[in-house]
């Protein structure tokens, strides 16, 4: 090494800047997926773009318009740190409307945030520190763990399970919070990646653990409104419907327009915080990250959220459940994927990869790695559909025990749904 070569590596190598909490979090592997697809799109060639949670459908055109008026009159400027008031207030009637959330519920107890994982970030933030701990679900969006983790705070990772349609095993949970006296319990509901929604036998059994351990719930609610059946339990709802204060207010909501109005490049998230220490403490994890919310995007959520808007939500369910039963339908011929039932929610589809019946079918002329192996065995597969323009997530991403699981998102059209559907039935039917 040169004289020069050292200097700079004492200047700006890895042996100058302390450990850090951000040394144990990852960045996306998503990037890397998207970044081969769009090479290929320049060559012209096919692509199907399933690796990615991005929404299929366009802003609602009254939402587009209110953006375009904010701009026009000059609504560019600072507002109020957590949300302007006609903004709040929109939040909060939605909330008593659509989500049953009726005690304590104002423009001064609701809060918008920077997105979905902004507004997560912050509730969080507020809410563990390095003497608590998190129970979070595996497998989950990477993000979400991530963020539990830069609190500081100590992240016990309990599986959820694929033959309960990917949720956990209620006395497991039971048990590792008597074991880890946890502040927060996590709840993606409905899961990403798996699409599972909370079993409704089992509410009763988690209000139990809260009301004795005294238990934080931060129920991630992004794809309330994709759902397919009447299965799906907002827990945050049935929290409030029983009008206990003891029960309802460790129940943390925290929501994204990201899914719902198709907002994901525009980053509002908003949650319900009506305990004083906490939304101050939200307050000022906002003001030192992002210093507020983008002004346009707040004047078109108000918009957004008018119910009158309900319909134009229920036509895009409809579509993701049209796309959810032609990509499921190609995986169940492609006989290599196994998956426990069709998701109750969400838009992906989160199979298990059947590693004999898939030798099986590729024959001597691939070799696939071993159990445990690295790479796994769903990160074999998503390299391998990824040559024939098929973007995917490896299950790895989102958690340890699922290295054969591979997650599609059922967010291109129906055509491309499709077509990817009778392409994995050709490679591996």
């Amino acid at each position: 090494m040169t004289q020069v070569a050292s200097a700079r590596r004492d200047v700006f190598g890895d042996d100058v800047l302390s450990p850090n909490v951000l040394d144990h979090v990852s960045l996306s592997k998503i990037v890397e997926i998207r970044d081969v697809l769009i090479e290929k799109q320049s060559r012209g060639e096919k692509v199907f773009r399933l690796e990615s949670g991005t929404p299929a459908y366009n802003l609602f055109p009254a939402v587009a318009e209110a953006i375009v008026k904010a701009v026009r009159d000059n609504k560019t400027f600072y507002t109020e740190g957590t949300g302007i008031r006609p903004l709040r207030e929109a939040i909060a009637a939605k909330l008593q409307r659509k989500n049953g959330i009726t005690h304590d519920c104002n423009a001064t107890t609701v809060f918008a945030g920077q997105g979905g994982m902004g507004t997560l970030y912050c509730v969080i933030t507020a809410l563990c520190g390095s003497d608590d701990t998190i129970i979070c679900p595996s497998p989950v969006w990477e993000s979400v763990s991530n963020i539990a983790k830069l609190s500081g705070a100590n992240v016990v990772t309990l599986d959820l399970k694929e033959e309960l349609g990917f949720n956990w095993d209620i006395e497991e949970l039971a048990a590792t919070v008597e074991q880890t006296k946890p502040r927060l319990v996590i709840i993606v509901n409905p899961g990403n990646p798996t699409g599972g929604v909370f079993p409704k036998a089992d509410t009763e059994r988690l209000f139990e653990l809260v009301r004795e351990h005294k238990l934080f719930v931060l129920e991630d609610l992004a794809y309330e409104d994709i759902t397919y059946d009447d299965d799906f339990v907002n827990l945050t709802e049935h929290a409030h419907a029983t009008n206990d204060p003891e029960l309802y207010r460790q129940f943390i909501p925290v929501y994204t327009m990201s899914k719902s109005q198709n907002y994901s490049g525009l980053r509002i998230g908003y949650t319900h915080l009506p305990q004083p220490q906490l939304s101050e403490r939200f307050r000022k994890a906002l003001l030192y990250t992002t210093n507020g919310i983008n002004s346009l995007a707040q004047w078109g959520a108000v918009e957004a959220l008018d119910p009158k808007h309900d319909d134009e939500i229920g036509r895009m369910r409809d579509g993701y459940r049209e796309r959810r039963d032609a990509l499921y339908a190609g995986l169940e011929n492609a006989g290599v994927f196994r998956l426990p039932g069709k998701p109750k929610g969400a838009f992906y589809l989160f199979p298990h990869i059947n590693r004999d019946l898939l030798q099986e079918r590729l024959g001597s002329s691939q070799t696939l790695p071993s159990t445990d192996s690295d790479p796994t065995l769903g990160e074999w597969m998503s390299k391998f559909i990824l040559q024939e323009g098929i973007g995917s997530i490896a299950g790895t991403f989102f958690g340890p025990s699922a290295g054969e699981h591979i997650r599609f998102a059922y967010t291109c059209s129906v055509d491309d749904c499709r077509a990817v559907a009778a392409r994995l039935t050709e490679l591996f039917g």
